[in-house]
């Protein structure tokens, strides 16, 4: 029998063969299941960030949920076409990033500073609109404050700041 090692080496090659083969097609499924893994902790990061219905549609891609994704996308157009519910919609996020960024007291000047320009801006636009009214200015000692949940805003008028106090717990 010569054929013995002769069979041995195809034996190996279709050996080799099989297993890049498997390699090549579990290789995609593993690449999904990756791709898939990510959208259910990109979900689990925007609700922590105070997004709904983006890691809803996530979710349901996550679990190829084909159907209850294309859901989800009606929905998010519908809200984007509302622009008050949209811009509400925003606002709850950037709130929630807001208070979320202020337990980091490195974090707190990240916050005054981005107040600060929104401000300004606001004064600014404030300022054209009772200039293109006439309406008279507010007194310069005037200090509007805005209450958010565990904090007050004080803003001055001149130069616009922001001042941000901790409340006390109830």
């Amino acid at each position: 029998m010569t054929l013995q090692w002769e069979h041995a080496v195809i034996g190996v090659l279709v050996f080799l063969l099989a297993m890049a083969l498997g390699k090549w097609l579990f290789k995609k499924d593993t690449q999904q299941e990756i791709r898939l893994k990510g959208y259910a902790s990109l979900a689990t990061v925007l609700s922590k960030v105070g997004f709904k219905r983006l890691p809803r549609l996530l979710v349901d891609l996550a679990v190829k949920d084909v159907s209850g994704a294309f859901h989800e996308l009606k929905e998010l157009q519908e809200l984007a076409l509302d622009e008050p519910r949209m811009r509400a919609e925003l606002f709850g996020v950037l709130h929630t990033a807001i208070l979320e960024s202020a337990k980091d007291p490195s974090e707190l000047l990240k916050i005054r500073s981005l107040l600060n320009s929104v401000v300004t801006q606001a004064s600014a636009n404030a300022q054209a609109l009772v200039d293109a009214t006439s309406a008279p200015t507010l007194p310069a000692e005037a200090s509007p404050s805005v209450t958010l949940p565990g904090h007050t805003v004080n803003i001055a008028q001149s130069p616009p700041t922001v001042v941000v106090t901790k409340l006390p717990s109830t």
